[in-house]
C-alpha cells in the first residue's frame, strides 16, 4: 500500500519520479484534493495514466491532520473500485479514534 499526498499540481510530476520503482502489484490510496488543472482530470486517473498501477482508491475527509495529531476523533472515506484497496487501507490506517467509512465507485 503507497499512500500519495501530493498536491494536485505536482501529482504528475511525483508519480513520474516513483513509477520506475513500482511493481504493478502495489495498491495506491491518494489523499489529493482536487483535479489536475491542465487536463482536468482526477487525480485517480492521473495517477493510472503515470504508474504501473491499475487498483487505485482516494481517501478524503473532514479531518485535519492537527486534530488526527493530538488523537481526536476523525473519520474518513474511502473510495476505489477494487475492493482489496479498500481493505488494505482500512487495516492499515483504522484506529480506535481514526475510521474508515467505505464507499466503493
Amino acid at each position: 500500500m503507497i499512500v500519495f499526498a501530493f498536491p494536485s499540481h505536482a501529482t504528475r510530476e511525483q508519480a513520474k519520479v516513483i513509477a520506475p520503482y513500482l511493481k504493478g502489484s502495489e495498491l495506491i490510496l491518494h489523499a489529493t484534493k482536487g483535479i489536475e488543472e491542465k487536463s482536468l482530470k482526477r487525480i485517480s486517473v492521473v495517477l493510472r495514466e503515470e504508474l504501473p498501477i491499475w487498483r487505485v482508491g482516494a481517501i478524503s475527509g473532514p479531518n485535519l491532520a492537527g486534530e488526527i495529531a493530538k488523537n481526536e476523533p476523525a473519520a474518513t472515506v474511502v473510495a476505489s473500485e477494487f475492493d482489496d484497496v479498500i481493505r488494505a487501507g482500512e487495516a492499515l490506517m483504522n484506529t480506535p479514534r481514526f475510521k474508515f467509512i467505505h464507499r466503493m465507485t
